[in-house]
């Protein structure tokens, strides 16, 4: 699912880095709650691509930053955009509960979500390193620190040729040993069905994806299934 906003005036404006569509806050987080009701849109994106979750911080806040004046020009509606990007999570004022039950909301809706192992808070998708298996719990968005493996959900394991001490607690490649290689490509297989948005047939459960056309998908065994991407 993805739109530009036609609303006026050009106030508090975000910019979609891969297509430059722009949206309002309150448009934007319209799209966010529009894939919690429609799993084939979830998780959300523009244009194809994922719209990091982390914006959620800045489209829930107690405190929105005051909005720039009105825009008169093509120049000045460029001046009042901001990104849609990790950037601008970083900076907003205090969460508040709205923030707190969207985020559960995502996190009910996130295939194979990853709580921290530590604080046991939910690891947004962007900050899970898929080629070291690894999650890291954000401080930026109110995160211990820690790191977990994504595939036991436990600490995070250096691996085996790695340094003891200080240097093992950054791994530079998977080193989780509570799983067979069998175990951990499902695992894998898994996390990157939900990354992609791919979805099973219903009928069959052949694995389906989209790149271009209507949401109506036709199985090679003739089932109609929805993919928004």
């Amino acid at each position: 699912m993805a739109f530009g906003c036609i609303c006026f005036p050009f106030r508090r404006l975000r910019r979609c880095k891969k297509c430059q569509q722009t949206y309002h806050a309150e448009c934007l987080r319209e799209l966010f709650t529009s894939t919690l009701s429609s799993s084939p849109y979830h998780p959300p994106r523009c244009c194809g691509y994922f719209i990091p979750l982390s914006m959620l911080y800045t489209l829930y806040s107690d405190q929105p930053t005051p909005p720039p004046p009105a825009a008169t020009s093509p120049t000045e509606k460029g001046a009042a955009t901001e990104e849609i990007s990790e950037k601008s999570a970083s900076t907003g004022p205090k969460r508040n509960d709205a923030l707190a039950s969207s985020l559960a909301a995502f996190r009910e809706v996130t295939e194979n979500a990853v709580d921290c192992s530590k604080c046991k808070k939910w690891v947004l998708p962007q900050d899970i390193d898929e080629d070291k298996e690894t999650a890291h719990c954000n401080p930026k968005f109110g995160g211990c620190g820690a790191t977990t493996c994504v595939i036991c959900n436990g600490p995070a394991h250096p691996p085996p040729s790695a340094p003891k001490g200080k240097a093992a607690k950054f791994a530079s490649k998977p080193g989780c040993t509570k799983v067979n290689d069998d175990e951990r490509g499902e695992v894998r297989f898994k996390r990157l069905v939900g990354r992609e948005g791919w979805r099973q047939c219903g009928k069959c459960g052949w694995m389906l994806s989209r790149d271009t056309g209507c949401c109506e998908v036709i199985c090679r065994c003739g089932h109609y299934e929805t993919l928004a991407f």
